[in-house]
């Protein structure tokens, strides 16, 4: 799961106007280059906001990251293991110049019928491969 701090009262079609943006940055020359995203639930962690943002190509999630990190992304990101995402090492948000170390347990879902990410055991979130493995 990948999250993208928000605003207070940023409308989502705010939202993903700056997530455009953003995006297109990386490639200027190549025009809407992204795959279509959606934009799913709010969350909180530590008085930041987030929104969901779940792409089928996993590299533009992996970009929104980049740009955080690396790019002088304006939003924090946090990168939280999931049905979707695999992460090793510690679950971290960062962007604006900033490294923090969570626990999952941390991010609270503000819309009820988004799940919270850390209803499923870690066993739960291993590919089906990977369950037949280690039984």
């Amino acid at each position: 799961m990948t999250l993208v701090e928000t605003y207070p009262d940023e409308a989502e079609i705010e939202f993903r106007l700056d997530v455009d943006a953003q995006l297109q940055a990386v490639y200027p020359d190549r025009a809407w280059w992204w795959h279509p995203y959606e934009v799913r639930g709010r969350y909180e962690c530590r008085g930041i906001r987030f929104r969901e943002f779940y792409c089928v190509a996993g590299s533009v999630q992996c970009c929104m990251w980049s740009i955080a990190t690396k790019f002088g992304g304006r939003r924090r990101v946090a990168l939280v293991p999931d049905e979707s995402m695999i992460v090793f090492g510690p679950i971290t948000i960062e962007g604006r110049g900033e490294r923090v170390i969570i626990d999952p347990r941390e991010i609270r879902s503000l819309d009820p019928e988004y799940p919270k990410p850390w209803r499923q055991s870690a066993a739960d979130r291993r590919p089906s491969w990977l369950k037949r493995l280690f039984k």
